[in-house]
Formats: structure tokens, sequence, C-alpha cells
């Protein structure tokens, strides 16, 4: 009878652990699950402020950015063109038209970005 009484033991002590190990997967488990609300909650945010629409500028707020950088890049020639491809660079919309006249002004050296109107 002492085998069975120390078997009976055992067993008592494994169904023990064994609840313990349940009980901490159930933790984990819970823990993921709120990790993962946050991190959908995280990138649910990190999109919405990369999805701010671009805003076409307008003539003057061109113009504007132009005389305030000095530069010689003609404001209707540079809107014309990024109207004509719908404001893509390549594959990618464009996020700051600001850029894209710097762009033009490091470039307009011999690249006819310029305004030939003096």
């Amino acid at each position: 009878m002492d085998k069975f009484q120390t078997l009976v033991e055992m067993l008592r002590v494994l169904n023990e652990k064994v609840g313990e190990v349940q009980q901490q997967n159930n933790m984990l488990r819970e823990a993921r699950r709120k990790d993962s609300l946050v991190i959908h909650d995280i990138n649910n945010k990190i999109g919405k402020l990369l999805s701010i629409r671009f805003k076409r500028p307008t003539f003057k707020e061109v113009e504007a950015y132009c005389q305030e950088r000095k530069n010689q890049v003609d404001p209707q020639r540079f809107l014309d063109h990024y109207d004509a491809i719908d404001w893509f660079r390549g594959k990618n919309k464009i996020k700051d038209w600001k850029a894209c006249v710097r762009t033009w002004e490091n470039n307009s050296k011999g690249e006819g970005y310029e305004s030939s109107l003096d």
C-alpha cells in the first residue's frame, strides 16, 4: 500500500503542477491578447497620422514659397507639371510639395525648370 499511496501523492502533485502551468498559460494568453490590442490601436493611430491627405497648393502658395526661397522656379509651370501627373513622383503620391519645389530649385541649373521670363 505504500507504493499506491506514493503514486496517489505523485498524481496529486502532478495535477497541481498541471493546474499551475495551465493558469500561467492563460495569463500569458491574456497578456498577448492585450498586447495585440495595444499594437493594433497604435497601428491604427499611426495609419491615421500617415493618411493625412495631401492638399494641392494654390498658385499663391507656390509663388510665395518660391519668393521666400528667392529661386527662379515658375510657380505656374510647377503646378501644371504636377497637375499633369496627378501629384505623383514615380509610383508614390507626393506628400510635401515644398520638397518638390526645392528639388526643382536644385535641378534648375540647365534643366529648364526656371522661368524664361526675366
